[in-house]
């Protein structure tokens, strides 16, 4: 199998993201569990894939989610981390209980 990482357009081209920010929205979202469409790794396990620190991880993840790329659920003491394309999202009806995160491609029909 191989590893690669797939960034969407919107992301890379964000000149207000740094390199490390747009390299963390591709290790999530390739870290992103393909059945229920989020990621829950930990910021430790983030920092350890690219030998960054948590604390780039933690501003980096939070720079995401201001520029709506990312939300961040907390469930029963879990976090869960979706990234902005995610239809999961529109499924489980997190993106429309979540004012932060509103796309209208989410509303669209495949």
């Amino acid at each position: 199998m191989d590893n690669f990482i797939v960034i969407e357009g919107a992301v890379y081209s964000d000149n207000r993201l740094t390199a490390t920010d747009i390299l963390i929205y591709g290790i999530i979202a390739s870290l992103t569990n393909n059945y229920d469409c989020y990621c829950y790794a930990s910021n430790s396990f983030i920092a350890e894939k690219r030998g960054l620190s948590e604390r780039q991880v933690r501003k980096s993840i939070a720079k995401l989610k201001q520029l709506n790329y990312l939300v961040v659920v907390f469930e029963k003491n879990k976090r869960y981390i979706y990234t902005y394309l995610s239809k999961k999202m529109k499924e489980r009806n997190i993106a429309n209980n979540l004012d932060i995160f509103h796309y209208p491609w989410l509303e669209e029909d495949d």
